[in-house]
């Protein structure tokens, strides 16, 4: 059981650095590409980022949004307004992603 809620513990600690409210936004790290989430599209819907770069996306529409694709990193959960979230991507290729809950939108992020 204690083992049980350590693992809970640390899981809730990972969503929160991943997910933050939007205050934080204007610090991101060098070398990050900022996509916005608006209701309902990606803007830049493509994204071209660097191997070890990260992507920003920030929920700036008015409605829960999330970011998954079929890459372990893209894994976002359902973003209210205002958040974000951020993903490093250290192997070369493209990575599709989308919104859990608005099929219409998705995206790419081209790693090079």
């Amino acid at each position: 059981m204690r083992r049980a809620l350590q693992i809970i513990a640390f899981a809730g600690t990972v969503a929160l650095t991943a997910c933050m409210p939007g205050g934080d936004i204007s610090a991101p790290s060098p070398r990050t590409i900022l996509v916005d989430i608006r209701d309902n599209f990606f803007q830049p819907d493509t994204v071209t980022v660097t191997r070890g770069g990260h992507v920003r996306w920030t929920n700036r529409g008015h409605k829960l949004h999330s970011v998954i694709g079929h890459a372990a990193v893209l894994r976002s959960g359902l973003m209210p307004p205002r958040t974000w979230f951020e993903a490093r991507f250290d192997d070369p290729g493209t990575f599709d992603f989308q919104c859990s809950l608005h099929e219409e939108m998705t995206g790419t992020v081209i790693v090079r």
